[in-house]
């Protein structure tokens, strides 16, 4: 848990983005404090985005007894379903603030508005070989006869047997 007197900005290319297309998404926290304990955002994950993991950059000033810096972290975000969504609900940071003595909490303050198709069955669709029945036509339905690997099993036996035959004569010999 970081501990310090923060702020935060944030940056976000488009408000209005479409599902399946990735946006970039920057979550600065700066301040006095621990910059360097400042842990990422939490992001609560669900059916209607998929964050990947930020990349991190930071900066630490440290000059009469204060540390002061700020710590980004950018995210792609990509929308898999339609509809207005505040990303409040989805990306904030908790630090304890002891100017204030208490716990605060910095919240993403951007609403996106997603427009297109639902992407949430799309990994289905793409993993989807088709149904079995739609297989069947392209199975292979000849009979074949069993009596016709026949030889090959004799010639298999007689092999084994040979060389079961060689090692017994090989251990009685000794």
């Amino acid at each position: 848990m970081a501990v310090g007197n923060y702020q935060m900005e944030e940056k976000l290319v488009s408000t209005n983005i479409e599902t399946g297309q990735s946006v970039a998404y920057d979550f600065n926290v700066f301040g006095e404090g621990n910059i360097s304990a400042i842990e990422k955002p939490n992001v609560n994950l669900d059916a209607n985005f998929d964050f990947y993991e930020p990349n991190v950059r930071q900066n630490v000033n440290r000059e009469n007894g204060r540390v002061t810096g700020n710590k980004l972290f950018s995210y792609f975000i990509i929308p898999k379903e339609p509809g207005n969504y505040n990303l409040g609900d989805y990306v904030n940071w908790v630090f304890f603030n002891p100017k204030t003595h208490r716990y605060d909490t910095l919240r993403s303050q951007h609403t996106v508005s997603v427009t297109g198709q639902s992407q949430k069955n799309q990994t289905i669709e793409s993993n989807d070989l088709g149904a079995f029945y739609n297989r069947i036509n392209a199975a292979d339905n000849e009979l074949r006869s069993v009596s016709a690997y026949n030889y090959m099993k004799i010639g298999v036996n007689v092999f084994i047997f040979l060389i079961l035959s060689a090692s017994v004569f090989l251990l009685v010999k000794k």
